[in-house]
């Protein structure tokens, strides 16, 4: 029996077709990109939100569990609570109740300062100090946390006086985040 070869035929795409296919690739990938950009700056504004949050909701647990004024406060270089938010934040316990961080007081959480100079975090006050009962008389405020002073990444935390905290809520769904008092947040510092 005699065997004849068989053609084989190369099935591939042409360089042409190869070219077509990563410009089409190419422009879909550019038209997504600032949405996938919008997603990562809407994550990073939830969860730094969340860290403050936590901080905050844990400073007041541990005045209350452990019957101590307890302070969250950004320091500055010379370890003084101040008013630039953008600062490294410290919760600690206070000793003598000056809402001052001094060297023998104890830190019992830090969150790093901010690097990010599209981000923007104000506070009316300096520092907020729970008291032993939990309160937080006359350090109620509204925390405001900004990215690139674009409101759809705006977030609030609300310290009520009576110590509790809360993210501030979008009550009329145009995606502003509101303080307590049901006004839409502004993004300056």
């Amino acid at each position: 029996m005699l065997m004849i070869p068989q053609r084989y035929t190369l099935h591939g795409y042409s360089l042409l077709e190869l070219l077509v296919v990563l410009a089409i690739a190419a422009i879909v990938a550019t038209a997504g990109l600032p949405a996938f950009n919008r997603t990562l700056e809407n994550a990073k504004t939830r969860a730094d939100t969340r860290l403050l949050y936590m901080a905050f909701s844990s400073a007041h647990a541990h005045a209350i569990v452990h019957q101590r004024y307890t302070t969250i406060c950004p320091l500055d270089e010379q370890s003084k609570c101040t008013n630039d938010w953008l600062k490294k934040i410290v919760v600690f316990e206070g000793l003598n109740d000056n809402r001052q961080y001094d060297e023998d007081e104890r830190i019992l959480q830090s969150i790093k300062a901010v690097e990010d100079p599209m981000v923007s975090r104000s506070y009316s006050r300096r520092a907020v100090t729970f008291s032993p009962t939990g309160d937080a008389w006359g350090f109620n405020g509204t925390l405001r946390y900004c990215f690139e002073h674009d409101y759809t990444f705006a977030a609030s935390l609300i310290v009520y006086g009576s110590g509790r905290v809360r993210y501030g809520l979008d009550q009329d769904k145009n995606g502003i985040a509101e303080d307590g008092q049901g006004r839409e947040i502004t993004c300056t510092n």
